[in-house]
C-alpha cells in the first residue's frame, strides 16, 4: 500500500490492478491514448472483456 501523497509514474503496457485500503482512496490517473484506447478490462487469462476509448470516457460510457 502506498502512503498518503505518494506518486508513481511509469510507461504503460503491463497488466496490474489498483486497490484501496479500508478507508478507500483518491487515485490520480494521467494517461495518453495514442491509439484512442484508454484501458482494457481483462478477464481470466487476460482475455479482453471491454475496451474503453477516449470518446467513451468523454461520453460517460464506462464499463461497470
Amino acid at each position: 500500500m502506498r502512503p498518503a501523497g505518494d506518486y508513481a509514474q511509469k510507461s504503460g503496457g503491463d497488466v496490474h490492478m489498483e486497490f484501496a485500503g479500508p478507508q478507500g482512496s483518491v487515485v490520480f490517473f494521467s494517461m495518453q491514448a495514442v491509439d484512442g484506447k484508454l484501458f482494457e478490462v481483462l478477464g481470466r487469462g487476460e482475455r479482453v472483456l471491454n475496451v474503453t476509448t477516449f470518446e467513451d470516457f468523454l461520453a460517460g460510457n464506462m464499463p461497470r
